[in-house]
């Protein structure tokens, strides 16, 4: 081992690690035992992956193992996006939750009819926690109308490539009640 390394003390790769002097991406994934294009998909922002910033945290995909499946599935990030209530009301508050993005990172909260979420309206900008989760409300617009089908709200990292959609979403009148007499 090297008397840098030495200096620097044990190795934290827990779910992120530390970019220290001389470190590179893969000097850093064999350290942590994962790959630089792990690295580089759990860290979108990373622009070269020859130039790293000193003090900079990465994050570091997590293994996903499942009893269940016949092999386990190692290095990939299960994003996801929840959209509560499922059923919208133009003008009524909806939560929107994402998961797994990058920490820190600015989003667009968009909603559309459109098949492909690229050609949504931005409905409002957030930015994401430190350990990678949103959590925003937000009004439906109030130009939905019942009966529009196909509209669903997605998340997009800018620059990034990464969109998450939501599943087609219900929505019903204003002015409609539960009550039926």
């Amino acid at each position: 081992m090297s008397s840098a390394a030495q200096a620097r003390g044990p190795d934290k790769c827990d779910s992120a690690v530390l970019v220290s002097r001389g470190d590179t991406l893969s000097s850093l994934a064999r350290r942590c035992g994962t790959t630089v294009s792990a690295l580089m998909g759990a860290n979108p922002h990373i622009r070269d992956p020859d130039l790293l910033q000193v003090g900079t945290a990465l994050s570091l995909a997590q293994d996903i193992e499942d009893k269940d499946f016949a092999e386990p599935v190692v290095g990939a990030i299960a994003h996801s996006i929840a959209i509560e209530p499922s059923t919208l009301t133009p003008g009524a508050p909806v939560m929107v939750r994402a998961s797994s993005l990058p920490p820190g990172a600015r989003v667009w909260i968009k909603g559309g009819n459109s098949r492909s979420p690229k050609h949504h309206l931005v409905l409002q900008g957030a930015r994401v926690d430190t350990y990678g989760n949103l959590s925003v409300t937000l009004r439906v617009p109030k130009w939905l109308k019942v009966g529009d089908s196909g509209f669903t709200l997605s998340v997009e990292v800018p620059y990034t490539g990464l969109t998450l959609s939501s599943d087609v979403l219900q929505v019903k009148s204003r002015y409609a009640t539960d009550d039926v007499r």
